[in-house]
């Protein structure tokens, strides 16, 4: 019997934007050489890729055909022993970025610690207002650690050069990246240095005041997390305020250490500490006017918000633990609805998110009701984002609704009854009527 090969799979990206260059060693015969050639050869070759519908094995054979058509056969090396000159640069932003190509491409630094660094498990006491506080407190404590470092090394340095490195010494410790030299966040902290130099220490640490910390931990209990953790978002915010609140030294020193820690390092500052005396009464936040709240059906009912929908013979589905709501009739004429409780209603509303389970052979709908009106997600609408199975939708301004209803049609064969409800996310103007907010939006990931 032939020894027939299965056809290989095709890619989910067809041609990606980048190249890597690889080095390999082979026999260097001419009949081996033949052999590698044939079965790079067969990449190029359409009918070893799988057949499907859209024909996507036609593209994938030609991206690999430019690759192995472009094989410099006469170079010993294959093009790939040169050294490779790598350009640094510090963006605006403070990111640390590479190039491998003269300056055309940037790609963030994989030496940066702030993204190699390792981040502390949260354990982080409390709950909501008091997780926040005792998160800002903790950080507090690391910032005076930090600025006391900065304060002490104005004295012993004897150059720019010298103080940016102790610098970002003291800044690496919280990263806790193994092996990361100093020498890396110098470029993000010479102008700090450079404008630091020279200032006697005492005067330095004076302007650092109880008030000065006292709003700080301010900003910091403010832009902070539920959970006591930064995103990417939120450490923005918080520069933002830093600017806003404070100036010459005290905001550049804070500033160099928000950059230079990033949201690893701020993320450890808030689990490293002692919050046994955190206040934050007197903090008073800027309400953002909008929210975010998931209701996660796999891992709870939420029976207090929703009730499944009652066409007038019956319940329409059920909850499953752990799936999340299912229908309970077979058929496309079947379909199954949860209707919030009226308790927290009317709401204004932004947007929401709405995910169900999928199955490959599955014929489902996927719409939402709101104040009476059927809107389709099954993209009729051109602000609907389809991915991984959650649709998104959003608004210019908002819109008051008396009731919002996820609904979607069974399949007509059992076994496809599978297909959930899995979650709901609601995006909100006002102040949050379930609590505190949940969720962090991501636009690659809804």
């Amino acid at each position: 019997m032939a020894n027939r090969r299965p056809p290989w799979k095709i890619p989910a990206v067809i041609d990606p934007p980048d190249r890597r260059c690889i080095q390999i060693n082979i026999p260097d015969d001419p009949e081996h050489i033949a052999i590698f050639w044939g079965v790079l050869r067969g990449l190029s070759d359409w009918q070893r890729w799988e057949r499907e519908p859209t024909k996507s094995g036609t593209l994938v054979a030609q991206v690999w055909r430019e690759v192995v058509y472009a094989i410099e056969w006469e170079d010993s090396c294959m093009g790939c022993c040169e050294d490779q000159i790598r350009l640094h640069r510090v963006t605006e932003s403070g990111n640390l970025e590479v190039s491998t190509d003269d300056g055309t491409t940037w790609t963030p630094d994989p030496a940066d610690p702030r993204i190699i660094g390792t981040a502390l498990p949260n354990t982080i006491p409390g709950e909501g207002a008091d997780k926040k506080c005792n998160a800002a407190t903790n950080a507090i404590g690391n910032f005076k650690d930090a600025q006391a470092a900065f304060g002490h090394s104005l004295t012993t340095s004897t150059t720019v050069i010298g103080l940016a490195l102790a610098i970002a010494g003291e800044l690496l410790v919280l990263l806790l990246s193994v092996g990361t030299l100093a020498e890396v966040l110098v470029p993000l902290l010479i102008t700090t240095a450079a404008t630091l130099f020279g200032v006697l220490e005492a005067d330095y640490n004076a302007e650092f005041t109880e008030a000065v910390w006292d709003l700080l931990t301010c900003d910091l209990f403010c832009t902070i997390g539920d959970d006591g953790q930064f995103t990417e978002g939120q450490l923005v915010n918080l520069q933002a305020k830093v600017d806003t609140d404070f100036s010459d030294n005290v905001a550049l020193t804070f500033q160099s250490i928000l950059r230079g820690w990033g949201v690893i390092g701020l993320n450890n500052a808030c689990v490293s500490g002692v919050s046994a005396t955190a206040d934050c009464s007197d903090c008073e936040c800027e309400d953002t006017g909008e929210w975010w709240y998931e209701f996660d059906f796999e891992t709870s009912e939420f029976a207090s918000e929703f009730t499944v929908y009652d066409n007038g013979s019956g319940a329409q589905g059920h909850y499953t633990a752990g799936v999340g709501y299912q229908p309970n009739v077979i058929g496309g004429a079947c379909w199954l609805s949860v209707n919030m409780d009226s308790g927290s209603w009317p709401l204004n509303i932004i947007g929401w998110i709405v995910e169900h389970s999928i199955d490959g052979q599955t014929q489902f709908n996927r719409s939402i009701t709101y104040n009476s009106t059927f809107f389709n997600l099954d993209g009729v609408n051109d602000n609907i984002v389809d991915g991984s199975n959650a649709w998104a939708a959003e608004m210019d301004g908002y819109l008051t609704l008396d009731n919002i209803m996820p609904r979607w049609i069974a399949a007509p064969d059992a076994p496809h009854l599978a297909v959930a409800l899995k979650r709901l996310v609601l995006h909100g103007s006002g102040t949050n009527p379930f609590g505190a907010d949940n969720y962090v939006y991501d636009p690659l990931i809804p």
